[in-house]
């Protein structure tokens, strides 16, 4: 953000496809950059997005890194084929249909600019905070 501020150009966005109206999650990764921690998918494809306002868009990830951990929470709900532009009541307020009757509730946090999710099934539930 200090970089916007002071004029620099931003960094290009990697060429991708367009979303489709439904998309095959087959992995799901927990990254941490600094004092930034994210929850990037990836699909059947290759192709990687993180959450964003509205549902599932673009990362400036361009591929994989060995380094990232398997978000386990989720990947025992994948695959699985869902909407990633799902309703929203509201920014940063949506819900992710997972395999099976789970879920991947995402709100935001108690503190500006955080995401909270939660995966939400019958066995059990886990908590991740994303800070930007």
């Amino acid at each position: 953000m200090k970089e916007a501020l002071a004029g620099a150009p931003p960094e290009p966005l990697l060429a991708r496809r367009r979303l489709r109206k439904s998309e095959t999650i087959v992995a799901a990764y927990k990254t941490q950059s600094s004092a930034v921690s994210q929850l990037l998918f990836e699909t059947d494809d290759g192709l990687l997005l993180q959450l964003c306002d509205r549902g599932l868009g673009w990362t400036m990830h361009g591929r994989r890194d060995a380094e990232w951990k398997a978000a386990k929470e989720i990947g025992e709900h994948l695959p699985t084929t869902l909407n990633p532009r799902p309703m929203c009541e509201a920014p940063w307020m949506f819900n992710l249909q997972l395999r099976g009757k789970a879920l991947l509730v995402v709100h935001p946090g108690s503190r500006p600019g955080s995401v909270v999710w939660t995966v939400r099934s019958r066995r059990a539930a886990a908590t991740q905070k994303e800070r930007k």
